[in-house]
């Protein structure tokens, strides 16, 4: 009679254990409902921002303002001051002429010939002023167009990477053509 007694209590005890079981794993499944439906929307939200952020990205890009010739000339600039060598030409402290319209046009994506001699190289020769980013050309010296009338080129190994006047360039330097690699 006992064992009747206590088993009846033991197992109305393990029916409200379980009772209580699925009410807790009820309560987790709402909350786990309620934290999905909250995440997925905050990840559709962020998505969103994303794209957002891609297509203002894709619009800089095809601007003028990513050009390969602007990025170019930012390169260039940035490299003013720099020492000169010949067989330490291709930077990140010092260049030589075309080193340095080299890696201006790398930085930008864009192949141009390695050395002076390597002109044309397939780029295209434009008349008349020169734009931004445009490579002046003579036998043995490149420099690049900045714009604004002026230019950057790595001089010698007494001045550098100087940027100069335009016809200060010409008048000194001189300029045989004029490629555009853009």
């Amino acid at each position: 009679m006992l064992a009747g007694i206590y088993g009846a209590a033991a197992f109305k005890h393990g029916r409200q254990q379980i009772k209580r079981i699925h009410k807790v794993g009820n309560r987790i499944h709402k909350h786990a409902n309620k934290l999905h439906r909250e995440v997925k929307a905050e990840i559709a939200e962020v998505a969103a921002e994303v794209e957002s952020d891609l297509a203002e990205i894709r619009e800089m890009a095809d601007s003028e303002a990513f050009s390969p010739a602007s990025v170019a000339v930012a390169y260039a600039r940035a490299q003013v001051g720099k020492g000169y060598s010949q067989q330490a030409r291709l930077g990140p402290n010092s260049f030589d002429c075309s080193g340095l319209v080299l890696m201006a046009y790398k930085a930008a994506g864009k192949n141009v010939p390695t050395t002076t001699r390597g002109y044309p190289g397939g780029l295209m020769r434009v008349s008349g002023q020169p734009q931004a980013g445009d490579i002046l050309w003579k036998s043995g010296h490149v420099g690049l167009y900045i714009g604004n009338g002026q230019i950057v080129h790595a001089a010698n190994s007494r001045v550098g990477v100087e940027q100069r006047s335009f016809d200060y360039y010409k008048k000194y330097l001189g300029v045989t053509a004029i490629y555009r690699p853009y």
